[in-house]
């Protein structure tokens, strides 16, 4: 079998991965390798972007949660009246905001596992075929969720994150449209944080906003 999934993966990736159909077959196939490969999910975050690619909404904390964490660490350290949960640092926002726009964890395990099947790496490599990848991953993923629901999840403050496509941009941006990420806090508010890349910026440079609905939320005295 690993043979034939290797072989199929190899014809694939000699070209862009330029289309959602040849994005969901990616992930579909490297999936059935990390099923056999890796069932202690050592690459989560693979794990996480090609579950995500084959189903809308996606719970299980032995999913999810690795980084939801992330999400939830930086949501108390930035939203009044949270508790701020572990440590944060401003390098640890940084690559949280490079994984909201470019997927950077996600590039990261995906050009190791290939690599570890001697596979082509120049989707993870070279900067064109990713982003254009990006681009075609985000319309698979649209309007889809993360959540961890079980009395497992250890999140303090974070109910569920959406992803949304918005609106289109100018084809000299990096990725070509703003990403929206829509978080749900366990108090009843949202968060919604946009992000877009700056066009002719050195190192692939983005820009965010930030905007809280209160949803009716009433501050603690």
């Amino acid at each position: 079998m690993t043979k034939d999934i290797v072989s199929k993966l190899a014809g694939l990736l000699s070209d862009p991965v330029d289309s959602e159909c040849r994005v969901v077959y990616l992930l579909a196939e490297v999936r059935k390798l990390l099923e056999r490969d890796d069932p202690q999910h050592t690459m989560a975050s693979l794990w996480m972007y090609c579950h995500w690619a084959l189903h809308v909404d996606l719970e299980s904390p032995k999913t999810t949660e690795g980084f939801l964490e992330r999400v939830d660490r930086w949501v108390t350290h930035t939203v009044a009246y949270l508790t701020p949960t572990g440590l944060w640092t401003f390098g640890e926002e940084y690559n949280l905001f490079k994984d909201f726009i470019y997927l950077n964890t996600f590039r990261h395990q995906l050009r190791v596992f290939l690599a570890a099947y001697k596979l082509p790496t120049t989707l993870c490599s070279d900067d064109a075929w990713w982003k254009r990848f990006i681009q075609e991953y985000g319309g698979v993923i649209e309007d889809g969720s993360l959540s961890a629901v079980g009395e497992k999840s250890t999140l303090k403050a974070v109910e569920k994150v959406t992803f949304e496509k918005g609106a289109e941009l100018t084809t000299d941006h990096h990725v070509p449209f703003v990403i929206q990420w829509t978080i749900q806090l366990k108090d009843g508010r949202t968060l919604k944080t946009s992000v877009e890349t700056v066009p002719g910026a050195a190192g692939n440079m983005t820009s965010h906003g930030l905007e809280i609905v209160n949803n009716g939320f009433v501050h603690p005295n």
